[in-house]
């Protein structure tokens, strides 16, 4: 298709690239940890948020490449 672009998944820790990060914010600790599991089996770098303030201090922590609200 022309103008289309693949979407690379992240990249496999065997060759020394740095996952991507991604900051998970939800104020529901089984939703935080459902998402911050599948992340993490996928192979990205997950922190995460409870409140507004503290995704704002994760965002100046972590510098994610991605935030999920």
């Amino acid at each position: 298709m022309a103008g289309s672009r693949r979407i690379e998944g992240p990249t496999s820790p065997n060759n020394g690239a740095v996952a991507p990060r991604i900051l998970v914010v939800d104020d529901e600790p089984a939703i935080r940890e459902l998402v911050t599991t599948v992340l993490r089996y996928e192979g990205f770098e997950v922190a995460t948020a409870e409140t507004g303030r503290d995704a704002l201090a994760a965002v100046e922590a972590n510098r994610p490449h991605l935030v999920v609200l």
